[in-house]
């Protein structure tokens, strides 16, 4: 099944990726634990995509067994929160954090600072572990302009559509979706 874009995934209900099976082992976490099966009725994806996240979660120390039952060569094993966070552990293969992305970055600095310049913006959201170059923000401020999230006065962006903590995503066909609002809030001008 091949994947559908955010926004489409959002029109038909079919919730998808980490944040949503995050956000459903919270639903689902009680003193008994919940299961892979529990997660998988839930969600619009495979078992192997799953119990691939399950398996990061653990060994990051974000999930643990509370139990296992045996049912001939089956184990069905029963996993508990350990470790709260509000949104999805992003976690590689081995249990590692992975670095926020550029976006998160500079999204987060765009909401702290309320007014930058495209120069304020390339050393407050430059990282070691993820640097900002030139091109990824003006691109960046560029769609979130259009998407009227900025408004431009000279050189300076002053942020006037604070709609959470998620950055919103600049899709592949260029148009601008929220994850706070779970919609398309600028599409690209259509070709005459």
């Amino acid at each position: 099944m091949s994947r559908l874009p955010i926004d489409k995934q959002a029109e038909k209900n079919a919730p998808r990726g980490q944040e949503h099976y995050w956000q459903v082992m919270q639903q689902l976490d009680c003193e008994t634990g919940f299961t892979l099966d529990a997660i998988y009725r839930k969600c619009n994806v495979s078992k192997v995509t799953i119990k691939e996240y399950i398996s990061r979660l653990l060994k990051a120390g974000y999930l643990e067994i509370v139990s296992e039952e045996k049912d001939g060569i089956i184990t069905r094993y029963h996993y508990t929160i350990a470790k709260r966070s509000r949104f999805a552990p992003r976690v590689n293969r081995d249990g590692t954090e992975c670095p926020p992305t550029k976006r998160d970055v500079m999204w987060r600095t765009m909401r702290m600072n309320k007014r930058f310049t495209l120069e304020d913006l390339l050393i407050w959201a430059s990282l070691p572990e993820v640097p900002v170059k030139r091109n990824d923000a003006q691109d960046y401020i560029k769609h979130l302009h259009k998407a009227k999230y900025l408004r431009k006065n000279g050189k300076t962006y002053s942020l006037i559509k604070d709609t959470g903590p998620q950055p919103p995503k600049i899709q592949r066909i260029k148009q601008v979706f929220d994850p706070n609002l779970k919609k398309v809030v600028w599409p690209p001008e259509e070709k005459a």
